[in-house]
């Protein structure tokens, strides 16, 4: 059978046969029903398609939504860091100024100070604003929320963006709170402090900060205004043979030195000063009770108003301009005073310019020359010559 002729019998077959009526008007009805169907086909298909496309476009929509919501997000971490960095340059100011009430950080502050650069948008991927509050937490921090400002009738709800990573405590406002994968808070104290703000649906970033926060536990060589803790150390300072040089003013507890210690100035002790080798001072030791020690050697002068000693004192040469007491005193050399009172004087040999004494005991005198002003009694007396120049009761 012939390819045509398998047409026409194909064609046969689709016909409907209508009884009482003429074969030509039954192709015209058959023509007809034909036509309707393939309209409806069309006009079904079109349909398909239509859903087909509003789902496609509803859904690609979404993805736009999720992407802008996202970069909104890192947009917001990037206004967070950089407000972050401002109040770590100037935080002291800045909790002081939180004492006094609640203040907001604007755009224009940030990128005046080189915080945030001037190409960084005033709106976000979302289309909104920005705004950075700042809000006292206790005596000695404060919180920091960057968040987005959200326009009447904006019913976006961007939580996707809250899985992105984009940083550390960023959430979405709701009714009562802000909330996320790494923040949880309530909004109270800000919506009262900042006349609603942030609104709901909108993203924020919240960070406190506080003297540890900023300063950590380092050691700071300036003084950080409230926060006397960086300048104090809790641990032992192993210097490894280093100096300190130029210091002011010391103090301690104990103080011990295994090598020598060297002061430009007044060395002042008020407790236990204890030195394993040499204290050398340029200036002057002062101590305001008593200095006591085994040994003293003194290369120079020892002034002293006054002086008690308990042992022996030992000097190359002793000036003293008062009085000199001792329960005994050796002297290797001589012993020059301008007076000196004595219970008893034994010497091998006493050599003087003059002297004065109520009674003089000896076993011997040599003289080359004896002046009395008064009289010179003696119950035996010796010369070899004598001469007088006036002799009275002479025999």
């Amino acid at each position: 059978m012939s390819a045509r002729a398998t047409g026409l019998g194909q064609r046969r077959r689709c016909q409907v046969p209508i009884r009482g009526r003429s074969p030509r008007l039954g192709r015209r009805l058959n023509a007809r029903l034909r036509y309707a169907l393939s309209v409806f086909g069309a006009l079904l298909a079109l349909g398909l398609v239509g859903l087909m496309v509003l789902g496609a476009v509803a859904f690609f929509e979404s993805k736009a939504l999720e992407r802008r919501g996202s970069l909104a997000a890192v947009q917001l971490a990037v206004l967070a860091d950089a407000a972050s960095a401002y109040v770590h340059s100037r935080f002291p100011a800045l909790l002081a100024q939180a004492q006094g009430g609640p203040f907001e950080l604007t755009l224009a502050t940030l990128k005046a100070d080189g915080a945030l650069t001037g190409e960084f948008s005033e709106t976000d991927a979302l289309g909104r604003g920005y705004r950075v509050l700042v809000l006292a937490a206790g005596t000695d921090a404060f919180d920091m929320l960057a968040t987005e400002t959200v326009a009447a009738g904006d019913t976006v709800r961007p939580v996707a963006a809250l899985l992105e990573g984009t940083g550390p405590r960023i959430g979405l406002a709701g009714p009562s709170r802000l909330s996320g994968p790494t923040v949880d808070t309530d909004l109270s104290a800000f919506r009262a402090a900042f006349a609603g703000a942030p609104a709901e649906g909108a993203l924020g970033a919240l960070r406190r900060f506080d003297h540890g926060s900023v300063f950590g536990d380092a050691l700071y060589r300036v003084e950080i205004p409230g926060f006397a803790d960086a300048n104090r150390m809790e641990a032992d300072l192993d210097m490894s043979g280093h100096a300190i040089e130029r210091a002011g003013r010391i103090e301690a507890a104990s103080l011990e030195v295994e090598a020598d210690v060297e002061a430009g100035g007044d060395l002042a002790v008020s407790g236990d000063l204890v030195v394993g080798r040499a204290v050398r001072a340029a200036g002057t030791v002062q101590a305001g009770t008593g200095v006591t020690a085994g040994m003293a050697r003194i290369q120079g002068a020892v002034t002293s108003g006054s002086m008690t000693v308990t042992g022996a004192v030992r000097a190359a040469s002793l000036d003293a301009a008062g009085l000199v007491r001792g329960g005994s005193i050796g002297a290797a050399g001589a012993v020059a005073a301008g007076s000196a009172q004595l219970g008893g004087l034994d010497a091998a040999t006493v050599t003087a310019r003059s002297m004065t004494a109520s009674s003089v005991s000896a076993a011997s005198v040599a003289a080359a020359r004896v002046q009395t002003g008064s009289s010179l009694s003696a119950t035996n007396a010796g010369f070899s010559r004598l001469v007088v120049g006036r002799c009275q009761g002479c025999r």
